[in-house]
């Protein structure tokens, strides 16, 4: 019998003025992933679907979930 199994991804929100209408854009660094929302809210359910659709495809296909703690975030900056 499997266990449920609970697990908190950490997740960088980035707020984008110009995108009128996915302004908030939501980085997974652990599933190396994206999706976006209209708010804040938003953003935060679209990243928990993500992360729970992604760790189903991982189950599926007899993978390992990724260590939640276990990823780097990588940031580049940009002079405008």
């Amino acid at each position: 019998m499997a266990k449920d199994l609970t697990v908190s991804y950490p997740v960088v929100i980035t707020h984008d003025n110009t995108d009128v209408d996915y302004p908030y854009e939501v980085y997974i660094p652990a599933f190396e992933g994206y999706t976006q929302g209209r708010n804040m809210a938003n953003a935060i359910l679209m990243a928990r679907d993500f992360i729970g659709l992604s760790a189903m495809d991982l189950r599926e296909d007899g993978k390992a979930l990724p260590h939640p703690w276990r990823c780097q975030i990588k940031r580049k900056m940009i002079r405008t």
